[in-house]
């Protein structure tokens, strides 16, 4: 009785009345699955005097230290958001196992402190597929998509199996990062490790794909799925799919369609109709669907949905009635709400509404710097320039700043990103001199700037002009452009709004590149633009915070290179960019920056997110990155001797070609003693046949500590070899060689199938 009371919160009070007459009227003692439950149902619903309560009781009978009641204690706390003491709990317990472990890490979780869960995940000497798939949903719930996506390739690597939990959270990271190849790679990893889908899965994978503007993939995958439409969420997810496309047919046709069936709309299924009817302009239907939420279904509207609905309204120009939806809300309205009629406002030109709208903004949200800048547009877009200046000014001596605008561009599983300006990509000289061509090219097409997006007072039109050139998702399409081959789709995500003029530039990009453009931001804006091969993907949702993509390939090893000099650029370089579907060069360093700069320099056409890295700081920064297992030490004499030996005693494992051979060996054994797990030595040298197998079991003789030595020799070893057939060759036991063309390829190939 307690155990079924406790699992609703509407009659969790029940099984307290329970507990009680039990300890008072019927004599008998409570046991551990009594407090269990009973704590659960104080975490469900309960206060935190009658959890307290219990606790007292759980002391006098000396189940304090019982696991079961330590880890419901710790859960009812973690459900109230009071994780100092649930953290107090869990650190007295005597008795701890692994669940302990997992409640804790999402009591952190809920309270989106990510930084004390990921301290806790550390800490772990045992983890399981729950401990992993909280902390990816985790950064997934908090915005930081790139930390999920990381953590989860790890677990790939090191983890246990991933289930349907954690792959939907690794399949929102990679649709809020328009991440499409990532996106895909998990497609088919669920299919080939055979994992069951379920609603959730396919919810997420239709949601992926539409945010990475393949919405026709998204429907196909929804078509086919005929036996997972049961409940709401694939259904919602195609929905939005289409709504976010200005696909407003579609979506209205696929809410139909689920009308038919047994399923019933929720809460979500009217955002995502509403936002369908605002993104084109169904002015009629929107309020149709608005009022049927209560008179056909029974659901209140929330105030996403009075949001939608003030979108829908604004879009229209139907100001006056929008204002009024606002007045007349049960819910007192957001900074959201009233930014969004502040937003239409700007685009109809309503400067006077505008300017009340924007003074009920700041008494009500004096703090919220966005409708402050909302406001100074609206000034500078009507050339009044002196109020958009004062509101400027208040902004700087409040001194709370704007989010910068940040857009982000997927190549190969490596992310960039770019601010407006930016000249921090190593491809900078390159990128601009192409954003110059690409602005004439446009220009010729018709293009014609919007200068009321430029948000200053400046008089030359010129440098209006080379202002709005250097947004950063112009700079985002232009680098995607120069780096992909013609007719490959380029995919953007802004963590702000797109302009005016941005969103019309895309169009022409489109059409003079010929080339699909997929720009998507994180906040509702004027319009859905699907003309022709552009798409522009708008979802409802706040910019993150923080928008710092670091780069990160999936599925692939990264290593790095000790040495800028001749051979690297014009052999290695070369060499590896032929297999770069291996591996991921990360970074190459050298002694100097100009020497390390020039060799980046040469690898950024093969390899775009190579990090340039020199002096004693650099090479410490190499050692200490985890992400790099491998490095290639292409040094000379005793300096590559030293530098392998000082990356071993790290860890890492050594790509060597030197003739240092003897100096190294006679440090490795001490140096090597104390490592948990043996590093792999790859010694690349250029000898030949015969001689190299008698060099190759001295060296497995004198090294016998080690996890594996490589001795990999230059030049074919086949049956047309004279001496392929050599007793050296047959008797060679103890390591192995690799029969390469060049050697130091050979080591890399070695090197990664250990990984």
């Amino acid at each position: 009785m307690i155990k079924g009371h406790s699992l609703s919160p509407t009659s969790s009070h029940n099984s307290l009345i329970i507990f009680r007459s039990m300890i008072r009227g019927s004599g008998l003692l409570p046991n551990q699955y009594s407090f269990v439950f009973v704590f659960k149902a104080c975490g469900n619903g309960l206060g935190v005097l009658e959890g307290e309560q219990i606790r007292v009781h759980a002391i006098k009978v000396g189940l304090e230290n019982n696991v079961f009641v330590t880890n419901a204690l710790i859960g009812m706390y973690a459900n109230w958001g009071l994780v100092e003491e649930a953290r107090r709990v869990f650190d007295w317990s005597v008795n701890r196992d692994l669940y302990s472990w997992n409640i804790m890490l999402g009591g952190y979780v809920g309270t989106h402190d990510m930084d004390r869960a990921m301290d806790l995940f550390d800490e772990m000497c045992e983890r399981d597929v729950v401990s992993w798939s909280t902390v990816i949903a985790g950064y997934v719930q908090v915005g930081c998509f790139m930390e999920a996506l990381d953590l989860f390739h790890k677990m790939l690597q090191m983890g246990p199996k991933p289930n349907e939990f954690t792959l939907v959270s690794a399949l929102a990271a990679c649709a809020n990062l328009v991440a499409l190849d990532q996106g895909r790679w998990i497609h088919v990893y669920i299919d080939k490790v055979e994992i069951k889908k379920n609603e959730r899965v396919l919810a997420s994978l239709i949601d992926m794909y539409a945010k990475c503007g393949e919405i026709e993939f998204a429907s196909k995958i929804f078509n086919n799925e005929h036996g997972l439409k049961r409940k709401v969420w694939p259904w919602n997810a195609m929905i939005g799919g289409f709504a976010m496309h200005g696909k407003s047919k579609e979506a209205i046709d696929t809410f139909e369609q689920m009308k038919i069936g047994t399923v019933s709309p929720n809460k979500v299924t009217f955002v995502a109709l509403l936002t369908a009817c605002s993104h084109g302009n169904m002015v009629h239907e929107g309020r149709g669907y608005f009022e049927s939420m209560v008179s056909s279904y029974g659901i209140e509207p929330e105030i996403e949905h009075y949001g939608c609905m003030v979108d829908l309204l604004g879009r229209a120009g139907l100001l006056k009635e929008a204002e009024e939806v606002i007045s007349n809300m049960p819910v007192a309205p957001d900074a959201a709400i009233w930014g969004a009629l502040l937003g239409a406002c700007r685009i109809h030109k309503d400067m006077k509404r505008g300017e009340r709208v924007g003074k009920v903004l700041k008494e009500l949200h004096s703090n919220h710097i966005g409708c402050h800048v909302l406001l100074s547009n609206i000034y500078s877009a009507s050339g009044r320039w002196n109020e958009a200046k004062i509101v400027r000014e208040k902004i700087e001596v409040s001194g709370r700043k704007k989010t910068p605008g940040c857009s982000s561009i997927e190549l190969n599983g490596v992310f960039h990103q770019f601010l407006m300006g930016d000249r921090s990509h190593p491809q900078t000289k390159q990128l601009y001199s192409f954003l110059d061509d690409m602005t004439t090219k446009l220009k010729i097409a018709g293009y014609v700037p919007e200068f009321g997006e430029v948000l200053l007072d400046i008089d030359d039109e010129e440098d209006k002009e080379s202002a709005l050139s250097m947004h950063s998702e112009k700079l985002a399409i232009a680098f995607g452009l120069m780096n992909t081959a013609p007719g490959t789709p380029i995919r953007i995500v802004k963590n702000l709004r797109v302009c005016g003029d941005c969103h019309q530039a895309t169009k022409f990009i489109s059409k003079v590149y010929d080339r699909e453009i997929i720009v998507r931001d994180r906040i509702s804006r004027k319009g859905t633009c699907v003309p022709g091969s552009v798409t522009v993907e708008v979802v409802r949702e706040h910019a993150s915070d923080s928008c710092v993509l670091q780069g990160m390939e999936m599925g692939k090893i990264e290593i790095a290179i000790l040495g800028a000099g001749i051979f690297v650029r014009t052999q290695y370089i070369p060499r590896l960019a032929e297999i770069s579907n291996l591996f991921t060069l990360k970074a190459i360093w050298s002694r100097t920056e100009e020497s390390a700069r020039g060799a980046v320099e040469i690898a950024h056409k093969h390899f775009p997110g190579v990090l340039c890295k020199w002096g004693d700081n650099g090479l410490d920064e190499i050692i200490q990155d985890d992400s790099i297992p491998g490095v290639a030490v292409v040094l000379a004499g005793q300096t590559q001797v030293d530098m392998s030996l000082r990356l071993l005693k790290a860890g890492k494992h050594v790509l060597q070609a030197t003739s240092e051979l003897e100096t190294a060996l006679s440090s490795y054994k001490s140096i090597c003693a104390n490592l948990s797990d043996q590093p792999i030595w790859a010694v690349a040298e250029n000898y030949r046949f015969e001689p190299a197998f008698v060099e190759s079991k001295k060296l497995i003789a004198e090294i016998g500590d080690m996890k594996s030595v490589q001795v990999i020799i230059e030049g074919s070893m086949n049956s047309s070899n004279p001496y392929f057939s050599s007793s050296w060759r047959r008797n060679f036991t103890g390591g192995f060689i690799l029969d390469m063309g060049v050697h130091f390829i050979a080591g890399l190939r070695m090197v990664i199938s250990n990984l």
